[in-house]
């Protein structure tokens, strides 16, 4: 696995929109008061022709240009990084006027988006065996006020943060609680101590520190999340409306589940497996299929009773590790058995680490979330699953017909031996944990708090 370098201070962050760009309210103001933002930082700034088009059909620009802006700025020397101007639809048409094997031989470098960015963020891990970041896009970075999360992307983005000082091969600050200090300021408008003090406030959530000479940096979940936001054309650079309290759930993989009565103590969840059986060969199908909900089905038993979910405070402490794969469910599925679909070779060339499985959904309902899990699971994409972290569905946050968004994963997660941690602060609910694509990583759950630990393992 190869790793972008840090953005250096002062370096130069490019932009490229291979979904949608920012030519319209509220993404345009937003994406320029960020601008300005990095502007005052000291960064430079490269953007790419169609950052503010918007002649495509689901995307910035048409597929061709898309992709040609894609390559050329993923290969330019200009620029030590890419942020993603957005999300969109069709990210997909662009692919076929990338080259991978260009991308693959090139010096690796951090892209950053999520979305219909895991087009990018994906197939650069399981095609150009390159780490990507799935992170915030760029205007999201020009709220008036900064959430945790977007200073946690960016801290991950640059490198800086507590615990260490160089990381491989990479020419950063030699005394970066300096530069924090002076981020800070740019940011906040505050004087250089305060600024700092403010900056110091908030480590602990996040940072890097050194691990066996690779880089590592440590995110942990946000208090609360945002139902209904309220940025719009009229209200650009409106900050999140943080009025959910995150509440994660929890389930051990165990079989039936840790009972409800046993919530205070660790149990079999303390201690996780290091794998899980490979698919048989043939399925065993229940005599009845169970769905939890109001809805009875005769003789069968609600998957309520077979999967019994912790909730907040009675979770146990767990630790799982493995190699992070995953994105937007909506997109996954979409490249499932198409020509990009390197997911067998990518898990197999890292079958000893095994696959941590993060996924969330953009417009997949209870039920298309369902069917992408089976999806999934017949094309032997969780055949070394060590874990799944699952983030909050935008579409799908009511039951239908009985299917609640739980069980719309849990009857193929929830049978593979592994903890399985959903309403984990990742997808379009935000905010959202920023995390590395193809990194080693472990992830810690005790109680309602989780970290993921992402180490930049070769």
């Amino acid at each position: 696995m190869k790793y972008g370098k840090f953005l250096p201070e002062k370096g130069t962050i490019g932009f490229v929109a291979p979904s949608f760009g920012c030519n319209m309210d509220p993404y345009k103001t937003a994406f320029e008061n960020a601008l300005r933002r990095w502007k005052r930082q000291g960064y430079h700034l490269d953007l790419g022709p169609n950052c503010y088009a918007g002649a495509g059909i689901g995307i910035s620009n048409t597929p061709r240009l898309c992709g040609e802006e894609l390559m050329a700025y993923y290969l330019k020397e200009d620029n030590d990084c890419l942020i993603s101007c957005g999300g969109g639809e069709l990210m997909c048409e662009i692919l076929d006027y990338v080259d991978w094997e260009q991308i693959a031989s090139a010096p690796a470098k951090w892209f950053m988006g999520l979305s219909d960015n895991t087009n990018m963020t994906y197939l650069l891990a399981t095609i150009c065996d390159t780490a990507s970041i799935y992170g915030p896009c760029a205007a999201s970075f020009g709220m008036s006020r900064q959430h945790q999360s977007l200073k946690d992307a960016f801290a991950l983005l640059s490198g800086k943060g507590a615990g260490w000082k160089e990381a491989p091969g990479d020419a950063l600050d030699q005394n970066p609680a300096d530069h924090d200090a002076e981020q800070a300021k740019a940011e906040t408008g505050l004087d250089t101590d305060a600024a700092k003090d403010e900056m110091d406030h908030a480590k602990g959530k996040a940072g890097l520190e050194m691990k066996e000479s690779h880089p590592i940096f440590t995110v942990s979940g946000y208090p609360k999340w945002e139902l209904e936001g309220k940025k719009d054309e009229e209200n650009p650079l409106a900050s999140y409306n943080l009025t959910e309290r995150k509440v994660l759930k929890f389930y051990d993989g165990s079989g039936r589940g840790l009972p409800l009565s046993n919530a205070g103590s660790t149990g079999a969840a303390g201690t996780c497996e290091t794998g899980s059986p490979a698919i048989p060969g043939s399925i065993a199908i229940p005599e009845s299929t169970a769905i939890s909900g109001s809805i009875a089905i005769p003789g069968a038993a609600a998957l309520s009773e077979e999967f019994q979910v912790l909730s907040g405070k009675e979770i146990p402490q767990t630790s799982f590790s493995g190699r992070l794969l995953g994105g937007c469910m909506d997109c996954l599925v979409n490249l499932l058995g198409t020509r990009y679909d390197y997911t067998e070779v990518f898990q197999e060339k890292y079958r000893e680490d095994g696959i941590i499985w993060f996924l969330e959904a953009c417009d997949l309902n209870v039920f298309a979330i369902r069917r992408a899990m089976w999806q999934m699971e017949h094309a032997d994409w969780f055949r070394y699953v060590k874990g799944f972290l699952i983030g909050r569905p935008l579409s799908a946050l009511e039951p239908m017909m009985g299917l609640d968004r739980y069980q719309a994963v849990l009857d193929v997660a929830g049978r593979k031996g592994v903890p399985v941690v959903m309403d984990v602060d990742l997808g379009h609910l935000p905010p959202a944990m920023p995390l590395v694509t193809g990194s080693y990583t472990t992830v810690h759950v005790e109680g309602n708090e989780i970290s993921v630990e992402m180490e930049m393992r070769p």
